[in-house]
Formats: structure tokens, sequence, C-alpha cells
């Protein structure tokens, strides 16, 4: 198991319509003391994000519309970091979710250790960003 040392407490919008999958997740995730709250539709993707702040969105691509969740988390919070996870063997649709705004994409099946130092990545550039131009990657780092 991963250790929690290495990772800062973030809170996550965690976007699956899938009950086991969106389920595993959110265990994992909550286990490593990161609070993730979990939605499975568009619907609840908005009320969420009119509500709160994320510092890490993750969409599973297999969600109906996901092209549009994207987009709404767009059109409410330009800033959060967005991760899709992917079940696309071909490039065509991973590159059609970048290019729509999405700051990362993970195939399916991923090791949990490589989503988790990814999404950390994201957290760690979004606090670079913050910073602003005097920030140093070791003020970012964990």
């Amino acid at each position: 198991m991963t250790s929690t040392a290495n990772y800062p407490p973030l809170h996550l919008l965690l976007i699956d319509n899938d009950d086991k999958s969106g389920n595993r997740l959110h265990r994992k995730l909550n286990r490593i003391q990161w609070t993730t709250e979990w939605v499975k539709s568009l619907m609840h993707t908005k009320s969420k994000l009119s509500s709160d702040c994320y510092d890490v969105a993750l969409i599973n691509n297999d969600i109906p519309g996901g092209i549009d969740v994207l987009n709404q988390i767009r059109q409410q919070d330009k800033n959060i970091p967005v991760m899709v996870l992917s079940s696309a063997q071909s490039s065509r649709e991973r590159t059609e979710y970048i290019n729509c705004g999405a700051d990362d994409c993970l195939t399916k099946p991923y090791s949990h250790d490589e989503l988790l130092a990814r999404v950390n990545a994201l957290y760690r550039r979004k606090a670079l960003a913050a910073d602003g131009p005097n920030a140093t990657w070791k003020a970012a780092r964990y």
C-alpha cells in the first residue's frame, strides 16, 4: 500500500456513474486521507461545482456525456486540474478529452500508485501556478 506521507491532503471530485469502479476508487482515495466526493451525473457535477471547491477532478470517460461533463467543469472552474480515466484503447478519444480541456488522461487498467502520483503532480502544478513567478519546485513538493 502507498504511504500517505508523500501526499498532501486534497479535496477531489470523482465523476463516475459506475457503482463498482466508483466505489472502489472512492474508498482507495479516502484511504490515503484525500477527501473525495463522488457524483454520478452531469447534474450532480454542476451542483457540487457550484457549492464547493476542489483541488482535482477525476472523470471516468465511460460516463454518458463525458465531454459535456468536462465542458461543464471548465465553464464553472477553469483552474481545477482534470484527469480523465479512460478505457479507450485508441488515442483518438483520449486526444479529444485533452483537446477539450483535460489536463491528463490515464488509460485503464492503471496502477493505483501511478494514479496517485499523477493526481499529486496535477495539484503540485496548480500550487506552483498559484504561488506566481517566484514559486520554486521544492516549495510545491510534499
